[in-house]
């Protein structure tokens, strides 16, 4: 009776001790999960929405921006919520197929990610 008490015990501890180990190892692919994506998605900024505002911004505002780059004097937008309404306002008088929403989002990651650094 003992001896099945013992190996019970003994079962016991070892399922418990691969349990502890599974869920210990979980965690560590979680947090390296996490930290992979907070190293891509750093400020929001994938290589690709990066390329596609660059070219959505040099293929509609350039036309107009070529004789007044950024960086010359104070930033008129003061956040990313500025940049983005003025985007959409430059957007809305540009000519051309209006910008969805993402390439609204991708010039906006553009913007920052060239002039502002917000």
């Amino acid at each position: 009776m003992q001896i099945k008490q013992t190996d019970r015990f003994a079962d016991s501890l070892a399922a418990s001790i691969r349990l502890t180990t599974v869920f210990k190892m979980t965690q560590k692919i979680l947090a390296s999960i996490a930290v992979l994506w907070a190293l891509l998605s750093a400020n929001g900024v994938w290589a690709q929405d990066l390329v596609l505002g660059r070219e959505l911004y040099e293929g509609r505002c350039l036309e107009c921006h070529k004789d007044a780059p950024f960086g010359k004097g104070p930033p008129k937008a003061q956040s990313l919520e500025g940049i983005r309404s003025m985007a959409k306002l430059w957007d809305s008088i540009s000519p051309g197929a209006p910008w969805t929403q993402r390439d609204l989002e991708d010039v906006v990651l553009y913007l920052n990610q060239k002039y502002y650094h917000y």
